[in-house]
C-alpha cells in the first residue's frame, strides 16, 4: 500500500522505515509521473514548433 503522495506530492517520499515493496511502489509512482510530464512537454514542444512554422510562412507570404 502506498502511503500519502497523491498527485502533486513533492519529491521522493521513501523513508528508511518503509518496506521494500512500499519503496518500489513509491518509485514506480514517481517514474510514472515523470514519464507523463515528459510526454506532455514533448507534445507542447511539437505544438509550438508547428505554430512557429505557420507564423513564419504567413510572415513570408505577407511580406
Amino acid at each position: 500500500m502506498v502511503m500519502g503522495g497523491g498527485i502533486g506530492g513533492g519529491g521522493p517520499k521513501w523513508a528508511p522505515g518503509h518496506s521494500k515493496e512500499t519503496q518500489q511502489a513509491m518509485l514506480a509512482e514517481e517514474w510514472m509521473i515523470a514519464e507523463r510530464n515528459r510526454r506532455q512537454t514533448e507534445a507542447i514542444q511539437r505544438f509550438l514548433g508547428r505554430v512557429v512554422r505557420r507564423v513564419r510562412e504567413l510572415l513570408k507570404r505577407g511580406g
